[in-house]
């Protein structure tokens, strides 16, 4: 109960509970087993042998014919074990789904006209009070509706710690007693039960082979990620907007260069380290009147950048930044707008460093089920060390073509250096 309360209150997360179908037989085999570990300790390790790891561990005490934890040698994280639990026979008996309590209350927004909603707002933040004339003047139900979306929002704000109004449990206390006098049923709204489960979404590995042309430059490229999803992923199982990317390399096999293109000294015919990148987060969260979340990313890693003598090094990144987010009712849209701090090392850049700053906006728009868009435009300003005011502006597309298998198009319009010029690919996708 406390867990739960924590993960969903506190947390604002979704909680999906799988209830495993074990006899009392076996539940017991397990409780006896973690007495009988005692004070027993593990090293933790983030990647493999972490919390998600042991929980198989402990299950296959419940029924030693299964091996749970075999397929988890170099990684193993929470959504995959669940689908592991979940493609074992007799398993799991039922799947219960336990909406946040932030996603509760944008449920019951979307059934409030705009005074309705300006009501909720202003009664959770005291500016107005339970007799105020708009309020008495609509009906019990709608009242009602009010009323609850108001009182959850206190209670959301009390759950995350912001004490932002004056002695918010008496105006909880006000708020359940204003909906006592209210003669109307509840008005808690249906949350759906999201389609896909987390154990249904794609595989967090991926594998990407594609071909493109860079600066009249023909390229073909092989990319592959140990874990997990980003933005242009399907959302499936997945949570909208968030972005989780650990050990992505990009490996690029050149042509023979086009020496009409006096800027491009790629060596012909040659194949490099593209991009490697062990950490990418991206967080974007939609801001409104009630939520003011906060969006951010954090990148770090090696990728190529164009150096003043011409070649392209493979330079340490590391880039971050915060902004904010804004969706449209009915989250087939996503616009972002983050301020980046951006840092790049390596000898062959002048005086081996490059550090700076600027901004980026972007947009995800979903036009169908299985196809997204993202364009984006992104400035920088590299004002110590390399100087650079680097450009791009591109166009990202995803095309499902089942749970582990999509296309992509990219097209981008790149300066660097003063030198402009085009990007383009198009890949197929793999997930496993």
């Amino acid at each position: 109960y406390v867990k739960v309360r924590e993960y969903r209150d506190s947390e604002n997360r979704d909680i999906w509970e799988y209830q495993l179908n074990l006899d009392a037989g076996e539940v017991d085999r397990v409780l006896r087993h973690t007495w009988e570990l005692g004070s027993t300790w593990y090293q933790y390790f983030f990647f493999d042998e972490n919390c998600a790891y042991h929980l198989l561990s402990l299950l296959q005490v419940a029924r030693p014919d299964l091996d749970l934890t075999g397929r988890f040698r170099w990684w193993a994280i929470p959504a995959d074990s669940v689908s592991e639990i979940a493609r074992q026979k007799d398993m799991v008996k039922k799947v219960v789904y336990r909406p946040a309590s932030a996603t509760v209350i944008h449920h019951r927004l979307k059934g409030l006209n705009d005074q309705e909603r300006r009501l909720a707002r202003d009664l959770s933040m005291k500016r107005i009070s339970v007799g105020d004339p708009a309020l008495g003047g609509l009906t019990a139900n709608r009242a009602a509706a009010v009323v609850e979306t108001s009182q959850d929002y206190v209670s959301y704000r009390r759950a995350i710690g912001k004490n932002d109004v004056a002695d918010p449990a008496g105006l909880a206390h006000e708020l359940l007693a204003a909906r006592g006098s209210l003669d109307a049923v509840a008005q808690t709204p249906e949350i759906p039960v999201p389609e896909v489960h987390p154990d249904q979404g794609h595989g967090s590995s991926r594998i990407t082979m594609g071909a493109g042309r860079r600066s009249r430059q023909d390229f073909q490229e092989l990319t592959a990620r140990a874990t997990y999803h980003d933005i242009m992923d399907a959302d499936g199982g997945y949570a909208r907007g968030a972005q989780i990317e650990f050990f992505s390399l990009a490996l690029r096999h050149y042509d023979s260069s086009d020496t009409r293109d006096s800027g491009n000294t790629q060596d012909s015919s040659s194949t490099r380290v593209e991009k490697f990148t062990p950490i990418n987060i991206l967080s974007l969260t939609p801001r409104d009147d009630f939520f003011e979340s906060m969006s951010w990313n954090i990148s770090a890693g090696w990728q190529r950048v164009r150096a003043a003598n011409g070649n392209e090094p493979l330079a340490f990144a590391l880039d971050g930044g915060s902004g904010g987010s804004w969706s449209n009712g009915n989250s087939t849209a996503l616009w972002y707008a983050l301020f980046d701090g951006s840092s790049r090392l390596n000898s062959e850049l002048v005086k081996g460093y490059a550090l700076g700053a600027g901004a980026s906006i972007g947009g995800l728009f979903d036009p169908g089920p299985r196809w997204r868009m993202h364009g984006y435009a992104r400035g920088m300003r590299y004002f110590l060390g390399q100087r650079d005011t680097p450009l791009t502006l591109g166009l990202e597309q995803r095309v499902s073509l089942g749970r582990d298998l999509a296309l992509r198009l990219d097209i981008a319009r790149n300066r660097e250096l003063e030198r402009s010029f085009n990007v383009g690919s198009v890949s197929v996708l793999f997930y496993f």
